[in-house]
């Protein structure tokens, strides 16, 4: 599918309300809203815990970016996993960091749906703000774990853990991917690539581009492009030259 940097979580600034959160509380654990605009997560011990649990729409194998703010000293563990409740395969489970933190995390996606949950198990009440959800890498399989999610040219396989461009190809050769870009945003392009004996490339986000080909080899490659295009549906595309073969790794589009 079409990859984006929507926000994920509807209400995470809890301005008003904490609509479209779950209360997964056990025992007299509980959650509310507090007027200042934040959620509270109230715990009394391991057998009264305050949880509170979000779920979100997500995409197998994509990698996001989750951000949340605590304020309140506390045990609150956080999860971010396949199930609610801070139960079944998690993806992460990590205690959040002291008060007035913003808590960074990164997560692959497993399922279509992913959860998070707040869980609160001292005797506390535990303050939540500023919730976050957005795809980091907009590429889907960078590393090119699988033969799929990409559109290759003449030449282009992909095996073993690269795409490969085989010289095979009699004019310019793109590998290519739909992301869904925003006009007028710059994107850091990162990537590794090597060649076997020759090789000259050049990346495009829908019709802009470095205008340049370029023959530098290594990893962690970095270009950045403006995208001056229209927001929506886009294809990222990575293109060699007649006389070009090597591989592409680690691929990654990130808007800055």
């Amino acid at each position: 599918g079409v990859v984006s940097t929507t926000e994920l979580v509807a209400n995470g600034e809890f301005l008003n309300n904490i609509t479209g959160w779950t209360d997964e509380s056990t025992g007299t654990g509980s959650i509310a809203w507090n007027a200042s605009g934040y959620m509270e997560v109230i715990g009394t011990d391991f057998s009264n815990r305050g949880r509170a649990m979000v779920s979100f729409t997500t995409i197998v194998g994509a990698r996001y970016k989750f951000t949340a703010t605590k304020t309140g000293d506390s045990n609150m563990d956080v999860y971010v996993g396949t199930t609610g409740s801070g139960t079944g395969t998690e993806i992460t489970s990590e205690a959040m960091a002291p008060t007035n933190t913003t808590n960074t995390y990164y997560f692959t996606a497993t399922t279509t749906t992913t959860y998070i949950t707040f869980s609160e198990a001292g005797n506390s009440t535990t303050q939540i703000d500023n919730v976050s959800v957005k795809q980091d890498n907009l590429v889907l399989n960078g590393g090119f774990d699988s033969d799929t999610l990409w559109t290759k040219g003449t030449g282009w396989s992909i095996s073993g853990g690269t795409a490969t461009s085989d010289n095979s190809q009699t004019g310019t050769s793109a590998l290519e991917q739909s992301l869904s870009l925003v006009n007028g945003v710059v994107y850091e392009i990162t990537y590794d690539w090597s060649v076997a004996s020759v090789g000259a490339t050049v990346p495009y986000l829908g019709s802009d581009t470095t205008d340049t080909w370029d023959s530098t080899t290594g990893t962690g490659l970095v270009i950045y492009l403006r995208y001056t295009g229209s927001t929506g549906a886009a294809n990222f595309r990575f293109f060699t030259g007649a006389d070009s073969d090597g591989t592409f790794d680690n691929v990654s589009v990130k808007a800055i």
